[in-house]
Parts: C-alpha cells; sequence; structure tokens
C-alpha cells in the first residue's frame, strides 16, 4: 500500500472543485452545516476574544464564522487552499 502526500492529493483542482461555498445552495451543504455547529462549540466552550488557531484550516471557512469573536490564525499544508 502506498501513501499519497496531502500536498499531491490536494490540489488547486481539488479546491476548485468541492468549494461548495461558491455553487447554489451551497450554504445549505452539509459541510456548512458541519463548520457552523463546530463554530457554535468553539464559541461555547472557549473566551471570546481569545486566540484561535486551527491547524488545517484549508478554505478558512470555520475561522471566517469566528473572526468577530477572536484572533484567528489559519495553518495549512496546501498553500492554496489559505
Amino acid at each position: 500500500m502506498t501513501s499519497e502526500a496531502p500536498t499531491e492529493h490536494y490540489t488547486r483542482e481539488y479546491f476548485e472543485k468541492w468549494n461548495y461555498a461558491d455553487r447554489p445552495l451551497g450554504r445549505f451543504s452539509m459541510y456548512w452545516f458541519a463548520r457552523r455547529y463546530y463554530a457554535a462549540l468553539v464559541r461555547r466552550y472557549a473566551p471570546s476574544g481569545g486566540k484561535l488557531l486551527e491547524l488545517g484550516c484549508g478554505l478558512g471557512d470555520l475561522l471566517s464564522l469566528l473572526q468577530d469573536d477572536f484572533d484567528c490564525t489559519g495553518i495549512d499544508l496546501i498553500d492554496y487552499s489559505i
């Protein structure tokens, strides 16, 4: 079994194909609801105004939901996604 490096799998084409937010009804996808759920969990358990670091932030959808409440930073291996 061979293991593919994340940078080889998550190409620019991958993000263009799977970016649901740009599509009609994209904000109603399960992905979008999951991000809103995670944001609610962070708001519930983390002190507002604190620093928030997301590892593997992808396109930054979760951080964009939390940027008004936290000092947000995102890190990802894939340059294109940031």
